[in-house]
């Protein structure tokens, strides 16, 4: 390369440009889906944003689980909408689910009994819209 010249490099996963890498599902899950100190229990960080016309997935970041709620932010309905929403996505019952801190925050912990931090990433990944 000459002076001055910025080799190009492709912005594709590894894998789309022919590299072939094993999948580790353990290594996939991202920061905000984390093993709880409670034997079989997983922490979800959660960004909520309460007001919504309909309650659904937004994103996955390290810094936590987009989600809109439809319900307002008051007297508890979104939050209450917020783990009637996610045990829907889990696939789990409503009493598997509670609201860990953040009740009167938009950063809220949900810890999910029943579930390992791979299973909850995998079925969060797929309500994404």
């Amino acid at each position: 390369m000459g002076k001055g010249k910025k080799k190009k490099v492709s912005s594709l996963p590894q894998q789309s440009r022919g590299v072939v890498t094993q999948a580790n599902p353990a290594n996939d899950v991202p920061a905000c889906i984390q093993p709880s100190r409670t034997p079989d229990t997983t922490r979800i960080l959660v960004q909520a944003k309460p007001g919504a016309r309909m309650s659904t997935i937004t994103g996955i970041e390290d810094e936590g689980v987009g989600v809109q709620i439809a319900a307002p932010a008051r007297e508890g309905e979104a939050n209450t909408e917020l783990l009637e929403f996610l045990a829907e996505v889990l696939g789990v019952r409503r009493s598997h689910l509670l609201l860990d801190t953040g009740g009167r925050s938009r950063s809220k912990t949900v810890a999910v009994s029943g579930l390992t931090p791979a299973q909850v990433h995998e079925r969060i990944r797929g309500a994404l819209h």
